[in-house]
């Protein structure tokens, strides 16, 4: 169980097979368009980490895309793997992690835009 409210567990299996990538990507929004970033991330006990790295930036860290759509809708994913999923599975996958108010299809979008990306 996690120890914060909305938020899934990532499950042993999940872990496992997470334990094995080494970028992911973290799909945000602001509510009017799907974000994509690579990530470095690492998975500790139940928590999923990535940190915004040190290199030089032309913005301070507040100002990310990323760091700006977090804060303006707080509901993300991250891809590990690159199944290809159609929509409804990208849906399936969210089922009982995100809110399904205003911005969830741009996290749909996002994730299939990730998807995309991480394909060879």
């Amino acid at each position: 169980m996690s120890d914060h409210v909305g938020i899934a567990v990532i499950d042993a299996g999940l872990r496992r097979r997470m334990g094995r990538v080494r970028v992911g990507h973290f799909a945000t929004t602001d509510g009017r368009e799907p974000a994509l970033v690579p990530v470095c991330f690492v998975v500790l006990g139940d928590t999923l980490y990535h940190a915004i790295d040190a290199k030089p930036k032309s913005t301070p860290p507040s100002g990310l895309r990323r760091v700006r759509n977090v804060r303006a809708n707080p509901s993300a994913a991250f891809l590990a793997e690159h199944p290809r999923p159609a929509p409804e599975q990208i849906r399936e996958m969210l089922a009982g992690t995100l809110c399904r108010c205003t911005g969830y299809q741009f996290i749909v979008d996002a994730v299939a835009a990730a998807a995309r990306a991480m394909s060879p």
